[in-house]
């Protein structure tokens, strides 16, 4: 660290907290409805949607951290909710999966030597930490989430556990897009 590298990251909220992945394995933003339970996965897996006829898992990242959203909602549970759709081919998996969150902020860059690594907790999930003027934001590593039983009755394969790579950057048109639906300049979906 220390050499001034940068990474873009898309910052979203989980109840009213900020969290963040790196842009590279973002493939779009959509919203959040005609989300299908399946009984008998596991208790991360929100369900399955349809998005473009390719069915998504839809996970929820505050099951996997364990997290109580009642907790981290201040608004009386009225927070919208919006899917970060993960990049298959940069996570090295056949299946499409997708983040449930409260909300979307913005494509902002960090300074790779601003990322506490020291300070996680246990979950493979948590890459690090970032302190900003807001207080922290929690970066999650996509590549260590958790497999998806039950997600075959969704005609969805388990998520393969081997880490992929992140692909070459991405066209400024695909990081202009996110950063659009990010700010609400394009609706999601």
């Amino acid at each position: 660290m220390g050499d001034g590298a940068e990474t873009e990251v898309l910052t979203f909220t989980l109840g009213d907290e900020d969290y963040c992945v790196a842009i590279d394995y973002v493939a779009e933003i959509v919203d959040g409805e005609n989300i299908r339970s399946l009984p008998g996965s596991d208790p991360h897996v929100e369900g399955i949607t349809s998005l473009r006829g390719q069915t998504t898992t839809v996970v929820d990242p505050t099951a996997v951290l364990d997290v109580d959203m009642d907790a981290l909602r201040t608004d009386g549970g009225q927070a919208q909710h919006r899917i970060v759709v993960l990049d298959s081919e940069a996570l090295g998996t056949e299946s499409t999966i997708g983040w449930l969150g409260s909300g979307v902020q913005e494509v902002t860059h960090v300074a790779d030597e601003s990322l506490d690594t020291e300070s996680i907790g246990d979950s493979d999930l948590l890459r690090g930490l970032i302190k900003d003027d807001d207080g922290f934001t929690v970066w999650l590593d996509p590549t260590n989430s958790p497999p998806r039983r039950g997600c075959e009755a969704g005609g969805v394969e388990p998520l393969d556990p081997v880490r992929g790579t992140i692909p070459p950057t991405r066209s400024p048109f695909h990081r202009q897009r996110i950063d659009d639906v990010a700010s609400g300049v394009i609706p999601a979906g």
